[in-house]
């Protein structure tokens, strides 16, 4: 069976390539950014990491740091979360899809009385 993520799935040496403490960030500035086609890729040479190379429309840019791949990244309008963020956004929406599920299980009950 094919899965399309498998194609998003960065391999683990490029991945290793990041500094340890930037993995996490990468990993969601990654995520974030393919939902808007766009590819992100450490960018490295035999002395290691030296940026990141973002790919879309079949242009390449060179970042030198997360910060400006972060900027780059909303040039392009990304729209960048914090983990925390992300997290009130996550508990936003399951709160307000409880919601829905309980007023249309009390809806479906109602009428079924009647």
């Amino acid at each position: 069976m094919y899965d399309e993520d498998e194609d998003n799935e960065l391999p683990v040496s490029l991945l290793l390539s990041v500094p340890e403490d930037k993995r996490c960030t990468f990993k969601q500035l990654r995520e974030m950014a393919s939902l808007k086609g766009i590819e992100i890729y450490p960018s490295t040479t035999d002395d290691g990491l030296v940026g990141f190379r973002l790919e879309h429309d079949g242009e390449s840019v060179r970042c030198r740091d997360i910060d400006t791949l972060k900027t780059e990244l909303i040039a392009h309008g990304v729209p960048l979360l914090s983990d925390g963020e992300l997290q009130e956004l996550l508990k936003a929406f399951q709160s307000a899809f409880m919601r829905a599920m309980e007023g249309h299980d009390a809806g479906s009950t109602s009428q079924g009385n009647h």
